[in-house]
């Protein structure tokens, strides 16, 4: 008698667990997949002018006069993480880029420095040791 009651709790125990790892599993899939849905941020169609609109307010919040910047080249899209629009640009001569998301929050900003190049043609990272 107290084996078979054993046995039960046994099972049900063995079956709460079972069921709340399910549980937890298909909550975590139901929540990954949403959060990532590759639709909700994707706007390559998006106005160029109000993107660009965006990029000089969001510059001019962080202290840089509209005046200074001059947009240098085509805006390039990317939809590789929920679409992001790269603008080139100058500030006073020194060249930027700013990265806006499709949700017009500026997602990046940062200064474009060339890598030195050698002869062969090939970048590289640091200066190479005298010996």
């Amino acid at each position: 008698m107290i084996s078979r009651v054993v046995r039960g709790v046994l099972k049900l125990v063995l079956w709460l667990a079972i069921a709340t790892i399910g549980a937890y599993t298909l909550l975590f899939i139901i929540v990954a997949t949403s959060r990532y849905e590759r639709t909700e941020g994707s706007c390559p169609d998006m106005a160029i002018d109000t993107l660009r609109n965006k990029v000089l307010l969001r510059l001019k919040e962080h202290g840089i006069p509209p005046e200074s910047i001059r947009f240098d080249g085509a805006p390039q899209y990317h939809a590789w993480k929920l679409g992001v629009w790269e603008f080139p640009l100058r500030v006073e001569g020194t060249r930027y880029t700013a990265m806006i998301d499709c949700n017009e929050q500026l997602s990046s900003y940062g200064e474009v420095r060339d890598q030195p190049v050698n002869q062969t043609g090939q970048a590289r990272d640091r200066p190479q040791l005298q010996k």
